[in-house]
């Protein structure tokens, strides 16, 4: 975060945009481990979910997960932004990581842990 304040500047503030949504999708990539974790616990045995159920809870909670980093990748590169008075680029970042947690995500989310539970 201390990185996206220092470089706000940066090609007129879309560097920091750009930097913002790559640190999202390195967020993205640590919680998609959120799918395996408990994947041979015996919790799933004492308590079963319905697996529909237990994907649209995964989908939840990295969802949750994501937009609270966004919001906070958000608040230390584009908060610097606005106070510049460059407002289009601090929008076009959290419309572009808005998008990917609430559009893109979900899907790829949805088939990789389909095509894990088909492995098994």
């Amino acid at each position: 975060m201390l990185l996206l304040a220092w470089r706000s500047a940066w090609l007129g503030g879309w560097g920091t945009a750009a930097a913002q949504l790559l640190f999202l999708l390195i967020a993205g990539l640590q919680t998609s481990s959120l799918g395996s974790w408990h994947q041979y616990t015996v919790w799933r045995h004492v308590y079963p979910l319905p697996e529909k159920q237990r994907l649209h809870s995964l989908i939840q909670v990295d969802r949750l997960a994501l937009l609270i980093i966004l919001l906070l990748l958000w608040l230390a590169g584009s908060l610097p932004l606005l106070l510049q008075g460059k407002p289009l680029a601090a929008a076009a970042a959290a419309a572009a990581g808005a998008g990917y947690i609430l559009l893109l995500r979900p899907r790829r989310l949805t088939k990789r842990v389909l095509a894990d539970d088909g492995d098994d």
